[in-house]
């Protein structure tokens, strides 16, 4: 049988073509970023519990989660799917490939992981499915050249009459972003949408170059009128709203920034790390700019609090670390950064180089910044800093992480080193932004403002 990209795929027991219709539609979902997608998944488990793809996909699921407690899943998945290959002696080439990336995936070797997704096309060109994972595994890495090279291969496979293409443009326009090729970025993301209005992550690449290029303006309009555009979307839908807020932050617009916080960006209070990550990104960049955020921090505070030895995406525990710091946990940051450092010492997984050469010195930077020993925050980040583009994300929420090396340096008065990186950030995102001369104003002038945020009133929401 072949699946809706062109690709052949084997479904068994007694409700083939419903299993069939499942693989499609979970396929489909997955590359929308659609919430559709566990609705699928356990469909195609349900029609056919030995689909060796869905399993495979279900841990690769787990591994994108990035929380300790959802591995226990990704055990029974790659279980499940070894017991069928010990059943039947021999798997077919692509669903052998996929439990092999996901053993290795499991093992916390997500380059290699990669690596053998990629192969796919080897034999089978359009699988989009595997395309999508490599992204997000690459993603999670900060492997931006990489991400450019799979999708541009990607792209000369692709024409315009497979189902995947929009898809796929949508994933080239981020690569092509975060390696600064802005307006090939604008062209594909726009393309992809065109393609497949339904392509989330096309969308978001384009609110992506409108950020970094400092188009606040022209960012606004393209996302708001594509809200019911992203709809469709699981919780990346809050992700586009943060997006939303970064325009209206560049622009002075405090108070929409904090209803787009309240009413849709942590509405709901989620503890996925990729939501507490547009939280507490947020928080920062408005205290940055001397706003009184209230209470907010207190939400993400608790949730932080359980998450201080997952240590799954380096990531994630930077900003964990942030929620901590900023209320003053003492203990939960002992504990966040000596899981850093017995992972690191362990050297088991790819994320403990990144712990080595990154999250230790960036978590014992953040600590103290808010602990209010600029000196040393400015020394630990900046040790940290070469390295960040490996703790993973894109360049528009490592920001929040350079905004405070930047902040440190200032606040510390080594006004010269501050200086230096204000010109390094606005040359690595060829425009200058208002963050940026706001605070190259300060490093010239040498005066940094450094009262409390409690001291400063906070904004309140118009009705």
């Amino acid at each position: 049988m072949q699946d809706l990209f062109g690709c052949e795929i084997r479904v068994s027991g007694a409700e083939k073509e419903k299993a069939l219709a499942a693989w499609n539609g979970l396929a489909h979902a997955f590359l929308a970023h659609s919430a559709a997608t566990p609705t699928h998944l356990n469909a195609l488990l349900e029609s056919d519990p030995e689909n060796v793809l869905g399993l495979c996909c279900k841990g690769f699921f787990m591994v994108l989660a990035g929380r300790r407690e959802v591995l226990k899943l990704l055990d029974e998945s790659l279980e499940k799917a070894e017991s069928i290959l010990a059943q039947y002696g021999a798997l077919p080439r692509r669903e052998m490939d996929y439990l092999t990336a996901l053993r290795f995936a499991k093992n916390g070797q997500w380059s290699r992981a990669a690596i053998i997704l990629d192969n796919i096309a080897d034999y089978e060109p359009h699988d989009a499915m595997a395309v999508k994972l490599v992204h997000a595994l690459r993603f999670m890495l900060g492997d931006r050249f990489g991400l450019r090279a799979s999708t541009l291969k990607a792209v000369e496979r692709f024409d315009v009459d497979n189902f995947a293409t929009g898809y796929i443009y949508g994933c080239h326009s981020f690569a092509l972003e975060e390696t600064g090729d802005m307006k090939a970025a604008e062209k594909f993301g726009k393309e992809a949408v065109f393609m497949k209005p339904d392509d989330a992550w096309g969308i978001h690449s384009v609110a992506h170059v409108y950020d970094m290029t400092a188009q606040a303006e022209t960012g606004i309009d393209w996302l708001e009128k594509r809200e019911k555009q992203w709809e469709h979307c699981n919780n990346f839908s809050y992700h586009f709203f943060w997006h939303l807020a970064l325009h209206y932050l560049e622009i002075g617009n405090f108070e929409k920034v904090l209803e787009l916080y309240d009413n849709d960006i942590r509405k709901d209070h989620t503890d996925d790390y990729r939501d507490i990550s547009n939280g507490t990104a947020l928080l920062a960049r408005l205290e940055g700019f001397g706003i009184n955020v209230g209470d907010r921090w207190e939400e993400l505070y608790e949730l932080c609090g359980r998450r201080t030895e997952d240590n799954c995406v380096v990531f994630a525990d930077l900003h964990y670390m942030q929620a901590l710091g900023r209320m003053n946990d003492v203990k939960a940051m002992d504990r966040l950064v000596n899981a850093l450092q017995k992972n690191a010492d362990l050297g088991l997984r790819e994320m403990d180089e990144v712990n080595k050469i990154a999250g230790i010195f960036a978590a014992k930077g953040i600590r103290y910044f808010y602990e209010g020993n600029f000196n040393a925050a400015f020394d630990e980040l900046s040790r940290a800093r070469p390295a960040m583009q490996q703790v993973g994300g894109s360049h528009a929420q490592r920001d929040n992480f350079e905004r405070m090396t930047i902040d440190a340096g200032l606040k510390a008065g080594r006004y010269n080193e501050a200086k230096a990186l204000i010109e390094d950030r606005t040359w690595r995102r060829s425009v200058e932004d208002n963050y940026a001369k706001d605070r190259m104003a300060t490093a010239l002038s040498k005066q940094f403002d450094n009262s409390t945020q409690a001291d400063k009133p906070e904004i309140s929401l118009v009705s």
